[in-house]
């Protein structure tokens, strides 16, 4: 298993406020079946699999999959989600709690913020 660090995941400097990216996320990578790296484990869809913590205040920066869709569960912590059509101003907001789950389809724009005492959360992606 790969434990990298991002600073930050997904970064879009293009985009306004904590759109952007920022702080730092941990990754703990639990199965990969993406291209040039997969293990051949999973032949279903799976694209990957990673358990991640992102410090308070951190976020992942406005960006999308064309080609997969994925969910999120959250373990611990407070974590907001932005999700929509590629306008981050006229998106839709989320802010889940430990247990919550939500699914980002295929080809939508997101980003996620950690809440004040970070947040630990599995992602699933799969291939559409």
């Amino acid at each position: 298993m790969a434990h990298v660090l991002y600073q930050p995941a997904n970064p879009n400097p293009g985009a306004p406020g904590w759109l952007a990216g920022s702080g730092t996320a941990r990754a703990v990578w639990l199965a990969s079946e993406q291209p040039g790296s997969a293990e051949g484990l999973i032949p279903t869809g799976l694209r990957a699999a990673f358990d991640t913590y992102l410090e308070p205040g951190s976020a992942e920066g406005w960006h999308q999959h064309a080609e997969s869709e994925e969910l999120y569960l959250v373990l611990s912590g407070e974590l907001t989600v932005r999700v929509g059509d590629g306008d981050p101003r006229a998106a839709q907001e989320f802010v889940l709690a430990p247990g919550d789950t939500h699914h980002i389809p295929v080809g939508w724009w997101h980003a996620a913020r950690a809440g004040e005492e970070g947040v630990r959360f599995v992602v699933v992606e799969w291939f559409a």
